[in-house]
């Protein structure tokens, strides 16, 4: 079965799938989708296995035949498995899929995350295999009319109410921004004294969290200001600012840079025109400025840190994530001093 995430419900999942791949670009729409599932799960009775990303056939080879040793049949357990692209193989992939739906719904219940699946993707024949025998969740980016009201019910999980008008205040504050919206939510979210907010309350929040917050340490990256970059990361870890905001914010950036430096044969040139690149017309001079201590190798290195960063995030790394963004952080620091 194929179905959208605004359509989920847990009359649906009751009907007791133990098949589901989560289909998002988006690492809280994923998150989303994972927590209504769960939800279903231990209701049942099932109770966490495993949680393991993996890019290779033969480590996800490798990783079944652990799930599927007799001594973890004591009881019901759920299993993540994240997959970072559609490469694997067929054959092999649809043969443990197959394991887990013979296993019996009473043993064991697999959750693969994925990138979004489009229709060219359906086409192979191991996601055909799960929604002809368990449940694709495709995660639809938020269109910009539906952004009010995916605050409104993010803020509901957080046991806090925002009128309308305080929805489409922080949607605008935000620029329609997931992680960004996400912050501010949690911010409110954080008020002993209130939890019901109009767009006053929205406003006065916004401008108290702005001197830090996840865009202003992406900005002081981008300088490589290691005073600016601490004191900020020291405060957003005190605010516990959620780390996916972070991780976008940063690596937005440096995607921005990246792509600029594919483009231009000259990326140090001060006329190059940065706004087709969605850089703002203030933000200019920081992207400039980046370009001259950071080279397509070192990005592509931090490429490779922010997946792990992301890792750490979903709890398929063995340190936390606050710690891998401190090293991260200190990277950016000694390529400056280098």
């Amino acid at each position: 079965m194929k179905i959208s995430l605004n359509l989920m419900n847990q009359g649906l999942l009751d009907t007791q799938f133990n098949i589901y791949l989560i289909s998002s670009n988006e690492l809280l729409l994923s998150q989303d989708a994972e927590d209504m599932i769960l939800k279903s799960l231990i209701s049942r009775g099932y109770s966490f296995g495993t949680r393991e990303s993996h890019s290779r056939t033969f480590d996800i080879l490798s990783w079944a035949e652990r799930i599927f040793s007799p001594s973890l049949f004591a009881s019901a357990e759920f299993h993540f498995l994240h997959i970072n692209s559609f490469s694997i193989k067929d054959d092999e992939l649809i043969s443990i899929l197959n394991r887990f739906r013979v296993s019996g719904l009473e043993n064991t219940s697999i959750i693969i995350h994925a990138p979004f699946v489009t229709y060219q993707h359906e086409n192979k024949a191991w996601i055909k295999y799960i929604i002809e025998h368990g449940l694709l969740v495709q995660c639809w980016p938020i269109q910009d009319k539906d952004f009010p009201s995916w605050i409104q019910s993010r803020a509901k999980k957080l046991n806090i109410t925002l009128t309308v008008n305080a929805a489409i205040t922080l949607a605008s504050l935000s620029e329609n921004n997931l992680y960004a919206a996400n912050n501010l939510i949690h911010t409110l979210s954080l008020d002993p004294l209130k939890v019901n907010f109009d767009e006053n309350d929205v406003i006065r929040i916004s401008d108290n969290v702005s001197s830090f917050d996840a865009y202003k340490l992406a900005d002081a990256v981008l300088e490589c200001n290691e005073k600016k970059i601490f004191r900020i990361y020291y405060m957003l870890k005190k605010a516990n600012v959620p780390l996916p905001q972070i991780l976008f914010a940063i690596f937005r950036d440096f995607k921005i840079l990246y792509n600029i430096i594919l483009d231009q044969a000259d990326a140090k040139n001060r006329n190059l025109d940065l706004s087709k690149y969605g850089v703002w017309k203030k933000r200019q001079p920081m992207f400039l400025l980046a370009l001259k201590y950071y080279d397509k190798s070192f990005i592509e290195l931090m490429f490779h840190k922010i997946f792990i960063l992301e890792k750490s995030i979903k709890g398929v790394e063995g340190s936390s994530g606050w710690d891998e963004l401190t090293k991260f952080l200190n990277s950016i620091v000694l390529k400056k001093a280098s």
